[in-house]
């Protein structure tokens, strides 16, 4: 709970096509072929997501600070949901730094379930999660 605890994911694409652009005076340019496509994501809730993380830790005394990541030697990450029980990501609750060195990975819906949210939901509802 803190900053940069969003994410967006994208579900629906909007693509614009620009193709055959004639570079004709420097740096303007013709376009000669323009297609625009509509598409929704399929399955997206089984991409893949991968999460760094990271701490910084002061001291009470001094002016002494520590920080560190998910792959700092030593650390462990536990996730778990807002009740504080268990929750698996990519097969485990608990990730060992060298566990997490290439960062925190599992599929988006197992993330999600984690987080008592779904992509169906009401936007103010997940609003309204994020408290």
């Amino acid at each position: 709970q803190g900053e940069g605890t969003g994410i967006f994911v994208p579900t629906f694409i909007q693509d614009d096509v620009i193709e055959g652009c004639v570079d004709s005076e420097g740096d303007r340019c013709s376009t000669t072929n323009h297609n625009k496509d509509e598409f929704f994501i399929v399955d997206v809730e089984d991409q893949f997501l991968t999460v760094f993380h990271g701490f910084k830790v002061e001291e009470f005394e001094g002016d002494r600070w520590g920080r560190g990541s998910s792959s700092t030697a030593g650390m462990v990450t536990r996730i778990v949901r807002h009740d504080g029980s268990d929750c698996r990501i990519g097969g485990k609750s608990t990730w060992t730094s060298y566990d997490a060195r290439m960062g925190i990975t599992g599929r988006l819906r197992e993330w999600l379930a984690c987080a008592g949210a779904s992509l169906d939901a009401n936007s103010r509802a997940v609003l309204d999660l994020a408290g």
